[in-house]
């Protein structure tokens, strides 16, 4: 039986012989031909024949390109180090207490983004040191700051609780 394209006078895409358009699915009467004998091609495979999808967020390799040198390894080995601490002092609950620290990290990771850029590796991983060592003292005085802020708690609850029980004016 014709379908609706061959009465039209079209071709039968392939697609659609796959869903089966032609009123013959596979596993009807056991075989996957058509009424008009031929066979079903299978289904198309997505990305087949095709370079591999590429990322739009990294720039492509250049052909021949070198590995990075040794230097940038490093920095990049410390500069994950040091993002690591500067996230983990951005979410802790005193990092109000504890921005004086992280003013002196940001811009010392922004200068050595810049000098890693040129590249001098020097004053990129002395700029990471510094980045560090700011994060490091912050987290320190943070943790340090957190049992001071329970017992001023438990200190204002004294307080008040004298206050309103007359023994305090």
């Amino acid at each position: 039986m014709p379908n609706l394209l061959e009465v039209l006078g079209l071709k039968t895409l392939p697609a659609l012989v796959d869903q089966g358009a032609e009123g013959d699915t596979a596993g009807d009467d056991g075989d996957t031909a058509g009424d008009d004998g031929e066979v079903a091609a299978s289904p198309p495979v997505v990305g087949t024949g095709s370079a591999p999808p590429v990322s739009t967020n990294a720039p492509a390799p250049a052909k021949g390109a070198a590995p990075p040198s040794l230097e940038r390894q490093k920095y990049d080995a410390e500069r994950a180090g040091v993002m690591k601490l500067r996230n983990e002092l951005g979410k802790h609950p005193q990092r109000a207490h504890v921005k004086d620290q992280t003013d002196i990290s940001d811009p010392a990771l922004g200068a050595a983004n810049a000098a890693a850029a040129k590249p001098d590796w020097p004053k990129a991983m002395a700029e990471l040191a510094k980045a560090r060592k700011a994060c490091v003292d912050g987290k320190r005085f943070a943790d340090a700051f957190a049992p001071v802020i329970a017992k001023r708690g438990d200190a204002n609850l004294l307080l008040t609780a004298a206050k309103a029980s007359g023994l305090r004016s």
